[in-house]
């Protein structure tokens, strides 16, 4: 017999339009302007063909958060940080460029931020490029 601990699954939900003026005030405080930006940033690095546009808001069932572009192509991800090379869709690329995001903001003394990855490390599990994701990341 084994001792498995069987999780919830952590559900996510788009922020209508009407809301996402206030989502990420709400999560991040004062901070909210250097996450957007930084999540911006770290995409423009992940991703070379990467060139601005329309991202979507997700709010999670464990009180997590994240974003990613409004694409249906895959990306092509590279982070010379651990040599990885990879396609992945949009919403996976945008949760890797939120957890590097979370990591530095959090060595920052965003303490939300530090929350946030580690919340955000539980979806990330149960995601369908999980491996991909933790692969970028790693």
């Amino acid at each position: 017999m084994t001792d498995e601990t069987v999780k919830e699954p952590i559900n996510a939900h788009k922020v209508a339009e009407t809301e996402r003026m206030k989502v990420m005030p709400a999560l991040f405080g004062m901070r909210f302007a250097q996450v957007e930006q930084t999540v911006y940033q770290l995409m423009d690095r992940l991703c070379s063909t990467y060139q601005g546009g329309q991202w979507e808001l997700y709010t999670l069932s464990n009180s997590s958060f994240y974003m990613a572009p409004r694409r249906a192509d895959k990306l092509l991800i590279e982070w010379d940080g651990n040599g990885f090379t990879g396609e992945m869709s949009a919403d996976a690329a945008g949760i890797v460029a939120c957890l590097f995001t979370y990591s530095a903001l959090s060595f920052q003394g965003c303490e939300t931020c530090g929350d946030m990855y580690h919340l955000l490390l539980d979806y990330a599990e149960q995601h369908p490029e999980a491996s991909l994701i933790f692969s970028a990341i790693d």
